[in-house]
């Protein structure tokens, strides 16, 4: 590890006898001159690199590889200038010139845990960092030797304690949450650009076919009309030839859904038991049910279903329970919880028991299931459950209980198809049960 600490001497001889070593000509985004930057002639034989990588490899095994040694720039020419596109130049020969990015307000200081923190500074170590990802990670140069991506600690920079954390102050502001009018194809918003340097142009860059800029290209202000969402970000050319990437920010642009109908049918089921549909103008939609008089909204038992798979999020099953006039409401909403409303009555003679139950999980994979019923009249001295077989000829299984909510005991029976019997007076409820315990 002697190499690190090798490397300002070196350098600064470099200086005095090398006339190829020239001042490095860098900027901050907002125009400062970062001083004690040099551009620097070196080159290691592939041997070297090898050798190096294996160095740093064995003193570090966690830390991962990016690239190979390099004694053309260094940690802070990395971070701060090279990763933003800059040319190799090795930054701070005899000083840590890196705080004129905070200084000039280029940067604003921030914490660990802002997901827009891009650069570290380790400040007992004169070292600096890029944020990677996950953001426990960093990636940065380790002085004329390999670009490696590493945790906090996990690198030859140990005497900081504490790091200090910056992002570009440079933001784009503006609505991220857009309406679209039901007459319309479009929506249009403007957005800022902060602290642009002086004489800087601003590119504003948007997803094609999601959005068109309408005006402002240029400046830091723009108007954006959007069809679809899009990410909305820039690019701040400054006059000192800097190009800076500014990050982006997500719009979401959308129609309110318009309810056009309610469907009511049945799938396969039982009396009362029916299934209800939004016919919606986004089958996206997030819907909220509500339904008047003695019913029960729930979700669909068959989620899976070839004819449900696609949009299972406009469909209910609704249980009734009385001969009547119900109205059955819906709330259709986007992503970002605009909708609309809609409600529809209709007139319903066949109903179910006033009990039900539901077994679970079926299919029972293990030996023993849970029976909940669910009996909504009067209140009851017991149940009468049986279990029949797949053809309903024969009983497996009976048991006697005041219980609504029960575990039943089905290790003597095979794997197979039954029916679930629940009696009560004289009223029947009943459902198959599948056991696949392989």
């Amino acid at each position: 590890m002697e190499r690190l600490f090798r490397i300002q001497g070196l350098i600064c001889l470099l200086l005095c006898i090398t006339p190829d070593i020239v001042w490095g000509q860098v900027y901050t985004p907002q125009g400062s001159l970062v001083s004690d930057t040099y551009a620097i002639p070196g080159y290691y034989s592939p041997a070297q690199k090898l050798a190096i990588k294996q160095e740093y490899e064995q003193a570090y095994p966690r830390a991962i590889y990016i690239d190979e040694a390099d004694p053309t720039y260094n940690c802070h020419a990395y971070a701060w200038h090279i990763s933003e596109g800059g040319s190799h130049v090795w930054m701070g020969m005899s000083t840590n010139p890196t705080s004129i990015y905070w200084e000039d307000g280029s940067y604003i200081e921030t914490t660990a845990s802002d997901p827009e923190a891009t650069k570290v500074s380790y400040p007992d170590d004169n070292h600096s960092a890029i944020v990677s990802t996950p953001s426990y990670y960093f990636i940065s140069k380790w002085g004329n030797t390999c670009l490696f991506k590493h945790t906090k600690s996990d690198c030859p920079y140990q005497r900081s304690k504490t790091l200090r954390y910056f992002k570009l102050s440079m933001k784009i502001s503006g609505k991220q949450v857009l309406v679209i009018p039901p007459s319309g194809n479009t929506v249009t918003s403007e957005y800022i650009l902060s602290r642009v340097p002086v004489g800087a142009s601003v590119e504003w860059v948007v997803d094609r076919g999601a959005a068109t800029i309408v005006s402002g290209q240029g400046s830091d202000k723009v108007r954006i009309a959007f069809s679809y969402n899009s990410s909305v970000s820039a690019i701040v050319h400054c006059n000192t030839g800097l190009d800076v990437k500014i990050p982006s920010l997500h719009v979401i642009a959308s129609k309110y859904p318009i309810v056009t109908d309610i469907d009511l049918f049945k799938y396969g089921q039982g009396n009362g038991e029916y299934t209800v549909k939004a016919l919606v103008t986004d089958p996206t939609s997030v819907c909220t049910w509500e339904c008047s008089g003695h019913s029960r909204l729930y979700e669909i038992p068959y989620p899976d279903d070839a004819s449900f798979i696609e949009n299972p999020n406009l469909f209910r099953a609704i249980d009734f329970y009385e001969r009547g006039s119900y109205t059955i409401s819906v709330y259709a909403a986007n992503a970002v919880g605009i909708g609309t409303s809609f409600s529809k009555t209709f007139d319903i003679q066949d109903v179910k028991s006033s009990f039900s139950f539901s077994v679970s999980p079926n299919p029972v994979i293990g030996n023993v299931m849970q029976l909940e019923i669910v009996n909504r009249v009067r209140s009851v001295e017991q149940f009468t459950i049986s279990v029949y077989t797949a053809d309903y000829s024969q009983v497996v299984k009976e048991l006697v209980t005041p219980l609504s909510s029960l575990i039943v005991d089905i290790s003597s029976l095979e794997d197979g198809e039954y029916w679930v019997e629940v009696k009560e007076g004289d009223r029947v409820c009943k459902q198959r049960l599948d056991i696949k315990r392989q």
